[in-house]
């Protein structure tokens, strides 16, 4: 799991170094699509569209890296949106969804704290508030886990865990 989750980063970091010219971005792309299924295996597709990156593994499993929208689909139904701040990232998978926001209010990360429990991650609660940093974790009745953190400089990731993964 954490071989997967530093590729995927490494992978986010090529989306981000993409050249602006055309010519050059679509050689890049092409360049580090090849890079990446060499260094990931002959069983993995890598495809990068409109800022995004799409991994595909020999057992289906399929990553989302990038984009500034809210995720639709696969971890990211059992996540209630946030609607406050600017999508910076997002990384969606059957079992994983991680999606981290700038430019958010603190009483609007409180609201959505209360928001999380109030649609049933109520249970294993752990919080922590220290040095302008607050975070959460709660688990649910099927024992997906939420954990959200806030920082003073308005930057907020959201993560779930599905349990059977």
């Amino acid at each position: 799991m954490v071989k997967k989750a530093f590729v995927l980063i490494l992978l986010s970091v090529f989306v981000l170094s993409l050249c602006a010219c055309s010519l050059k971005q679509k050689a890049g792309e092409l360049l580090q699509e090849q890079v990446l299924e060499n260094v990931l295996g002959d069983k993995v597709d890598i495809d990068l569209d409109d800022g995004e990156i799409r991994v595909t593994g020999e057992d289906g499993e399929d990553y989302v890296i990038g984009g500034g929208e809210w995720p639709q689909g696969k971890a990211a139904d059992g996540l209630p949106r946030f609607n406050s701040g600017k999508i910076a990232s997002v990384m969606n998978s059957d079992a994983y969804c991680l999606v981290v926001l700038e430019d958010v209010k603190k009483n609007d990360w409180d609201s959505y704290v209360a928001s999380l429990q109030a649609e049933g991650y109520d249970q294993d609660i752990k919080e922590y508030n220290s040095d302008g940093i607050s975070v959460f974790e709660g688990k649910n009745k099927q024992e997906d886990t939420v954990a959200t953190s806030f920082s003073g400089d308005g930057a907020v990731s959201i993560s779930l865990t599905a349990a059977d993964s």
